[in-house]
């Protein structure tokens, strides 16, 4: 990160000389602004990088002659800085405008279209609202039919939509579909040998076949497909990648499923300190140190279980967004280890937290509400 940093400080001491002669500067000011909203963008400062991207968008109404691939190219980058941050209609709206641009200066069937489709249908998905699934599907069978319409289905960033795909119907329990796809995709990865980009997808590839066979309690299958994915990843990202916390969330879950308590709680502690490197504290961790805690409760380690549902507790309450439930869980997990040591008062307490956050809400809650129920009426009888 530190490039960045100071490519950050040259960038604004050459705009601040470019302001003072913005007549003569001209273009050199604008891209002087967007390359500012690059470095922003990697020092992962999203809102920042969001305020100069829309500055530069302006700008180009003043120094560019036509809104061309340049400005689209800018639409994008808005677009991904905008999703980093969740904000998903100010996302799918420079997307929008990124499409339209493309496809008046390039032609719809473009190359270009496609990867920025490919981007919207992953951002639909992650959306999550009624129906995503199959809006997001339906734009990555578009970014499919544009790819093969510039002979560009073998390429590596078409395996890349047949792994999105595969998530998909992976998610939606058509393992068949999941593992066509994913065939295909390893297919044009292995094609690629000793090339970074393919080597990464084939670790995603073998992720998302260790989700298959999990989904269907294939355990031993599981952890090798995830072990091999662990294996490529570190070997071509290092140690302390992203990809490299995920594979070791992944195995430790599969241990965990096995009753192997030890090997999964060092595993998912493994993947939460990698990304903790990474990130300032959110959900995902908020989550791994809930699951973590889960492994030492079944594990009858009930004190370091709780200190760790506690710290995940406060971290839900910090976070923006609908956490509720994931609130509620903690409380509900808590109150079971209070009733498990005698200690009833404690218990209730935690109950009825998660009693007040089951009654306000109304979906997803209904077996979280009956265990609940049942732990208060062990309380108070």
């Amino acid at each position: 990160m530190e490039k960045y940093s100071q490519a950050f400080n040259c960038l604004n001491e050459a705009i601040r000389v470019f302001d003072m002669f913005p007549d003569e500067a001209g273009s050199l000011l604008l891209d002087a602004v967007v390359m500012k909203g690059d470095s922003l963008f990697q020092l992962k400062d999203y809102p920042a990088s969001v305020a100069v991207f829309q500055e530069a968008v302006e700008m180009f109404s003043h120094f560019s002659q036509s809104y061309g691939e340049s400005v689209a190219t800018l639409y994008y980058k808005l677009g991904l800085a905008c999703s980093k941050m969740n904000a998903y209609e100010e996302a799918f709206a420079s997307f929008r405008q990124c499409i339209r641009v493309f496809s008046e200066d390039l032609g719809p069937d473009h190359l270009r279209v496609g990867d920025v489709m490919y981007d919207v249908g992953k951002l639909v998905y992650s959306h999550g609202e009624h129906g995503s699934a199959e809006k997001s599907m339906e734009c990555f069978k578009e970014v499919m039919r544009i790819y093969s319409l510039n002979k560009h289905q073998n390429h590596v960033r078409a395996a890349d939509v047949s792994v999105q795909m595969a998530t998909i119907h992976t998610d939606l329990g058509e393992y068949d579909e999941a593992r066509d796809a994913l065939k295909k995709a390893l297919k044009i990865y292995e094609g690629g040998i000793g090339e970074k980009t393919s080597l990464v997808g084939k670790g995603l590839t073998l992720q998302q076949i260790g989700r298959i066979h999990y989904a269907k309690n294939e355990f031993d299958q599981a952890l090798t497909s995830f072990k091999d994915a662990l294996q490529i990843f570190q070997d071509t990202l290092g140690e302390k990648d992203m990809n490299v916390s995920l594979a070791l969330s992944n195995i430790g879950i599969v241990h965990a499923r096995k009753s192997e308590h030890e090997k999964a709680v060092e595993m998912c502690t493994k993947a939460l300190k990698i990304r903790k490197l990474h990130f300032d504290d959110d959900q995902d961790i908020a989550d791994s140190l809930f699951n973590i805690a889960n492994i030492l409760d079944d594990w009858g380690r009930k004190d370091e279980a709780l200190i760790l549902f506690e710290k995940a507790l406060k971290l839900y309450k910090s976070l923006p967004g609908d956490l509720e439930i994931s609130q509620a869980n903690c409380q509900q997990r808590i109150g079971s280890i209070y009733w498990s040591k005698g200690n009833v008062d404690d218990a209730l307490i935690a109950y009825l937290d998660a009693h007040e956050i089951c009654e306000a809400e109304h979906e997803d809650i209904e077996e979280l509400l009956t265990s609940v129920h049942k732990a208060l009426g062990n309380c108070y009888f």
